[in-house]
């Protein structure tokens, strides 16, 4: 799944992303979905083509709204968006007709979906491309192809494996990154692990915990207000910067 969605967002991200397509919806529907949460504590979302919105909140129902675009009425009847509840679980998930991108953007369809959520649920998010907000759930995990990622008030872990596109998050428990490209942006976190970045700066800070940096290609790197270790083990290139760090300072000495 996680190779098919980064082959679908490099393609789709040459079309969606320009001014030009992000404005046509020759042929258009609303979305007015709804179910109860049961006794579900996770909430799966399978996203292709389009802005994705994740909200939590009072309430006990799983509610999606949203507009599904395409270029002709064929490819928007095939272009749905399923919703079904199993055991402890509900799946959401877009469904797209083959082959629906051209290198002239005559051919598409991309869903702006908007899902709000019980603020007790997590939320297991694969997403192709286009940006994507989350904010006000219990956890999170998330698999994303392109596009920018901004995410609000994550109470528990926070997991984000992303292709490219910047990332912004602001109130987390545990926080695990693995990124392309983009920057990383971290505020107020109990603890925050940067896996694997291929380029881009990262900045974090207000971290009640700890801050590890495993291995960084290319940009700078800057902490502040840490209060545990502050340890990057790979650097390539950019500087790394610190300052109000309470436990023990490891990083590469530059040669």
């Amino acid at each position: 799944m996680r190779k098919g969605l980064l082959a679908a967002a490099a393609v789709a991200a040459l079309v969606v992303s320009s001014p030009v397509l992000a404005q046509r919806c020759e042929h258009s529907r609303d979305l007015d979905l709804s179910t109860g949460a049961g006794g579900a504590d996770l909430a799966v979302i399978i996203a292709e083509a389009g802005d994705l919105r994740v909200e939590g909140g009072s309430g006990s129902e799983i509610v999606i709204s949203g507009r599904v675009c395409a270029s002709t009425q064929d490819r928007l009847d095939a272009t749905t968006v399923t919703l079904d509840t199993r055991g402890d679980r509900v799946e959401i998930e877009t469904e797209m007709p083959d082959s629906n991108w051209s290198w002239l953007g005559s051919n598409y369809a991309y869903i702006d979906l908007v899902v709000r959520v019980p603020e007790n649920l997590a939320v297991r998010i694969e997403d192709g491309s286009g940006n994507m907000t989350v904010s006000n759930v219990a956890a999170a995990t998330i698999d994303d192809g392109s596009g920018n990622i901004d995410i609000r008030n994550v109470r528990g872990e926070l997991s984000v494996d992303d292709g490219s596109g910047n990332i912004d998050i602001v109130g987390a428990g545990e926080v695990w990154v693995d990124d392309g490209s983009g920057n990383i942006d971290v505020r107020d976190a109990g603890e925050v692990t940067i896996d694997d970045d291929g380029s881009g700066n990262i900045d974090i800070e207000n971290v009640s915990g700890s801050v590890l940096v495993g291995s960084d290609g290319s940009g700078s790197i800057y902490v502040s207000s840490v209060q545990g270790d502050f340890t990057v083990r790979r650097d390539g290139s950019g500087g790394i910067r610190h300052n109000d760090v309470s436990g023990t300072v490891d990083i590469p000495r530059k040669r």
